[in-house]
């Protein structure tokens, strides 16, 4: 830690002790339970009997009244759907905190009878409206996942139930978008502390290694402030772990999942040398890295069987030597396999179609790229179909325990291990691009055969101490993780051959070759990848109660944070090539590889980057509760980024350091080939401040600012070369970036309406000004072909949108409604970012015959133009019966901007909707059966050129994802 990180902390505690000197009254504390099932009670409120002075508990049931004169209370509990208690004879003295602890019962019957003979619904604990009552207290914006929302939507893992939430997309289907900034606007984090990602392009954790079964709630924070990650620019992630129960809870679940494309036909499949892709270790049985021996890189086809589900869960809590320790342990096993069938376009002049009229907006007619005929590379292959299947395995395993010390002293320790394994088989079939009459004679094949594993484990401890101060309380909680987590790419292949057509253009059976001509693909691309993180973080943080303006007590907070990570990447490429003028022929495809490996020779090119991030950081705020139910809070967050990165690149004959001085290239990225090393050290001072407005009970008003960092990644900034699954093309990282400025605007008005404990109606509007954002962008090179690379844009972005967000009981429409619930949000997003002054110069000389067309700005990379969320549901405490129909449609989303070299247009994701039905059915006390079906209609997907900017839909990938079931039998014990 740096000496001026020292005196300010050094400087925080002394501030602690002198405001503690000025209290001096008695403290009441404690928890509240259920005492059917022994978890905190979220939402209780706690009223001293004869007074105004009352609390509402925490997620944790916790609670604390303070400034109480010295003397005998009596505490009053209540909470819907539970009976009313009163805790007597409870001793308040003065400069010390009295500790209790108290059990709620449930109402035994549906209905609670009222004085009038009013009717209402009894509240589940651990409900939606739990996570609403949070909503309430928080100073900053938030949306949450509560258990039951993980149950509604039978969400298997984190990712499935983040995009229920207003403003929330998924990038890949793994990684969350917030309010349209993608992984480097925001974090993931696991109990409050940051997590590091396994991907090697990503800061962000792919949130589908988080089984739903291991996590309790998941926070998402819309808005910064000083307590929070430095870069929480777009919003933060925090899934937090299951609680430890209060008396003893066992679980048992099993289940089967079938898709509906791989039960109808063959799916892609090859032959490993062992079985252990089905316990998501199959790195060990695939060829090491430069081996040549022969492997199957050419696939065969199968018939899988239906996936398994299960996990297992237990916890109980014990009495050991005066103390109380809890435990839990969580197992969860899902393996799955998935059919795609479509197709896939390069479009050259033989697409060619005249510039049509086209009405605004967005833009004016204009001719695209395809329309001018200017031809992609002779290697890249036209028109085709494919055929991918996709086997994943998912293993998680979680272990907490849980010590009370004392009440006001109490230690936990977690463990967290997921670990995935994902094999992706494609079977392609093209058309040659140009008419070459050495490649129009032959019918094409291109195979894709890829593994890759993730790893991730956590280890944390923690601590949640309150010290007497007088008539307040000291509260203190710390926190330490050490983390480690690799992504592991063993043996990717892709194998482009031919067969010979017969005179009626049908291809000749029995006769597979690789052509003796400089103008065919290569036959054979292997590539090795590893990439290695281990991080060390640990926080502090102390809160101290003060009588401030109004009539709460204001809140002084302060603490600090360290994190260390390491990161280092290892790769090989080989790119093999028949002798010069031979061609190779066998009876099958395979036959060819098998020679090939044995007889020819490779072009092989090492990659490595190692790179150190450190983060220090402290912070100081406030919350003052004042007059007119007003309250503010703020502070600054003080951090110092220190970011070290080596790298080297080489592919075949092509290295890092030619491509950095390639002339359509060097004015974007900005480096040059000298600068090879990246060397970051910045401190920044991040101020926050929120207003929150509470002029009735039911109603809240939330105003934020707060200034952040978006900072770039290991990946981005490693000067070597890897391998993109999704898009076929080479990566390079900069060494030259930057990390980016942004400026945050949020306000949200909330009312909680209605009887229903669910109803709801929020409107928020949002703005991020970002100043020289990063972003992803499509290059090429004579012989790599197309790759990837990321820049700082020179211009600043602007992010505009609103979300709205309903939820509403339709009791009111009679009693045969009282357990139906319809809601739903929708987000709008605006954001826009100029185009780099090299790449309109390149599109003004290469693609537009009329230069006024030409456009300056696009939106920003991974950001959706609008989001729609909607359910129905209908849960019958009484039968056990749990019905939702829910709904999910997303606007097409820029994947892959142009640099301009090549003059090609953008790469969007198609917009796509989605109905899911979750059926979930009580059998007797114990058994409980949920059925799922998802994407029911199955509509098309894929990527397609920019939209605004060609007069007719350009695809290039067509697809339909499938639709997916499940069936799982749970018991509890």
């Amino acid at each position: 830690m740096s000496s001026r990180l020292r005196l300010l902390l050094v400087l925080s505690f002394l501030g602690l002790g002198l405001v503690g000197r000025v209290l001096a009254a008695g403290v009441v504390s404690g928890q509240v339970y259920d005492a059917g099932t022994g978890t905190p009670l979220l939402g209780t409120t706690v009223r001293v009997a004869g007074t105004e002075e009352s609390a509402v508990t925490d997620l944790t049931g916790r609670f604390l009244i303070g400034a109480l004169p010295a003397g005998v209370v009596q505490l009053e509990f209540a909470k819907d759907g539970f009976q009313p208690a009163q805790l007597r004879d409870v001793a308040v003295e003065s400069g010390r905190a009295a500790y209790v602890t108290m059990q709620l019962h449930r109402v035994r019957d549906d209905v609670v009878r009222m004085e009038k003979f009013e009717v209402k619904s009894s509240i589940a604990e651990n409900s939606a409206a739990g996570v609403l009552a949070l909503r309430r207290r928080t100073e900053v914006p938030i949306d949450a996942v509560s258990p039951e929302m993980l149950s509604k939507f039978a969400a298997s893992d984190a990712a499935e139930a983040l995009i229920r939430l207003p403003g929330v997309s998924l990038a890949g289907g793994e990684f969350a978008v917030v309010r349209g900034l993608s992984d480097r606007y925001g974090n993931t984090l696991l109990n409050r502390l940051k997590l590091p990602s396994p991907d090697p392009e990503k800061q962000a954790v792919q949130l589908d290694l988080f089984p739903a079964k291991l996590l309790d709630t998941i926070v998402v924070s819309k808005a910064f402030m000083p307590e929070m990650w430095g870069d929480t620019s777009g919003g933060s992630v925090d899934l937090n772990t299951r609680f430890i129960p209060d008396q003893r809870e066992i679980e048992l679940a099993l289940g089967l999942k079938w898709h509906d494309g791989a039960g109808r036909g063959g799916v892609p499949d090859y032959g490993t040398r062992g079985n252990r892709d089905r316990y998501a270790s199959g790195e060990g049985d695939r060829p090491a890295r430069g081996e040549r021996a022969a492997f199957q890189v050419v696939p065969g086809r199968s018939n899988p069987e239906p996936g398994q589900k299960a996990s297992f869960v237990y916890g109980d809590r014990f009495e050991i030597a005066g103390r109380t320790v809890g435990v839990l342990a969580a197992l969860t096993y899902d393996h799955g396999v998935t059919l795609e069938r479509g197709s896939k376009t390069a479009l050259t002049s033989r697409n060619r179609q005249p510039a049509r009229p086209f009405p605004p907006p967005p833009r004016p007619a204009q001719p695209s790229t395809m329309e001018q005929g200017i031809l992609l590379p002779a290697s890249d292959f036209g028109s085709g179909h494919y055929t991918q299947g996709e086997y994943e395995t998912t293993l998680g395993a979680l272990a907490s325990i849980g010590v009370t010390l004392t009440p006001e002293h109490q230690l936990g320790f977690t463990a967290l291990v997921s670990r995935s394994g994902i094999d992706v088989v494609e079977s392609q079939q093209f058309d040659p691009v140009v008419n070459i009459s050495e490649l129009a004679d032959y019918s094409w094949k291109r195979d894709v055969t890829y593994y890759r594993q993730r790893h991730l484990t956590a280890f944390q401890v923690r601590g949640e101490h309150v010290f007497p101060l007088g008539s307040r309380e000291l509260k203190a909680s710390w926190s330490a993780q050490r983390a480690k987590t690799y992504q592991k790419e063993p043996h990717y292949t892709e194998a482009t051959y031919a067969q010979q057509l017969g005179a009626a253009g049908e291809a000749t059976p029995g006769t597979y070759l690789l052509p003796a001509t400089n103008v065919a693909p290569e036959p054979l691309v292997r590539t090795w990848s590893d990439t290695l993180e281990r991080q060390d973080i640990a926080r502090a943080d102390f809160a101290l109660p003060f009588r401030g303006l109004g009539r709460e007590d204001s809140t002084l907070r302060l603490g600090a944070a360290r994190e260390a990570s390491d990161r280092a990447n290892d790769g090989q490429a080989s790119v093999y090539a028949p002798p010069s003028g031979t061609s190779f022929v066998a009876s099958t495809a395979q036959g060819l590889y098998d020679r090939l490996l044995v007889e020819a020779g490779s072009n092989d090119g090492l990659s490595s980057s190692r790179g150190r991030r450190e983060i220090e950081a402290l912070y100081a705020s406030a919350v003052l509760e004042l007059p007119w139910a007003l309250k503010l809070a703020g502070g600054f967050r003080w951090e110092t980024f220190q970011m070290n990165s080596d790298g080297l690149g080489q592919f075949g004959n092509e290295t890092a350091a030619n491509i950095y001085q390639q002339a359509g290239v060097q004015p974007i990225l900005g480096t040059t080939p000298d600068r090879l090393a990246t060397r970051l050290d910045r401190d920044d001072a991040l101020p926050a401040l929120g207003l929150t407005w509470n002029p009735h009970r039911r109603v809240f008003l939330r105003l934020n600012y707060s200034a952040t960092r978006a900072r770039p990644s290991f990946r981005e900034v490693g000067a070597y070369f890897s391998q993109s699954i999704d898009t076929g093309n080479l990566v390079l990282g900069n060494p030259a970036l930057e990390p980016s400025e942004v400026e945050n605007y949020d306000a949200r008005a909330e009312w909680f309406f209605g009887r229903g404990a669910n109803d709801l109606l929020a409107v928020s509007v949002f703005r991020k000004d970002i100043a020289r954002p990063i972003e992803k962008l499509l290059f090429e090179n004579a012989t790599l072909g197309r790759f990837e690379s990321w820049a700082n844009n020179p211009g600043d972005a602007t992010l505009e949108g609103w979300e709205i967000e309903v939820r509403k009981s339709l009791g009111f429409l009679g009693r045969f409604f009282d357990s139906t619930t319809v809601g739903g949000n929708f987000t709008r997003i605006d954001a826009e970012v100029p185009l780099h002054p090299t790449t309109i110069a390149q599109l003004r000389n290469v693609v537009y015959l009329d230069p006024a067309l030409l456009p300056v700005s696009r939106p920003l990379f991974d950001q959706p133009r609008w989001l729609v969320n909607a359910d129905l549901t209908y849960r019958q405490v009484k039968w056990g019966t749990e019905l939702t129909l829910a709904y999910y449609a997303i606007s097409d989303v820029l994947t892959l901007p142009g640099s301009g070299y090549p003059p090609e247009f953008d790469l969007y994701e198609r917009g796509y909707d989605r109905y899911d039905l979750n059926l979930s059915q009580r059998l007797g006390e114990a058994w409980t059966l949920k059925f799922s079906a998802k994407n029911l209609v199955n509509p098309a997907r894929g990527l397609i050129y920019d939209p605004a900017a060609t007069v007719q839909t350009y695809e290039r990938t067509h697809y339909r994802a499938g639709r997916d079931f499940s069936l799982t039998l749970s018991r509890r014990f």
